[in-house]
């Protein structure tokens, strides 16, 4: 899992990284803040399946396809000036890992 380090101000300044060779699916709660002027705070469930970097790498490879390009996508600066909130992730994590893999013929 991951959550945040706060500061004693309770400002997020980091992220822990913990369990990360935890193999078992779990279930991860999502919150999103209410829009101005509606409503709840909105929560849905989403069921993970952790892999480790060298699992996901190490799969592609051995199904027989030549690694073309990885990448670790985060918020860009206009993206974080319109939501402040996806700044803690251009900062400190990637959302994803993107892998592009080619059939050799």
């Amino acid at each position: 899992g991951h959550a945040p380090i706060r500061d004693d101000t309770g400002r997020r300044v980091a992220l822990a990284v913990s369990d990360y060779f935890q193999d078992e699916p779990y279930v991860e709660r999502l919150r999103f803040p209410p829009r101005k002027g509606e409503g709840d705070e909105v929560s849905i469930a989403v069921t993970r399946f952790p892999r480790t970097v060298s699992e996901i790498v190490n799969t592609v490879i051995a199904a027989g396809l030549r690694l073309d390009r990885l990448a670790e996508p985060r918020p860009s600066a206009a993206a974080c000036r319109r939501l402040p909130w996806l700044s803690f992730w251009h900062r400190h994590g990637a959302l994803y890992l993107y892998v592009c893999a080619i059939k050799p013929e």
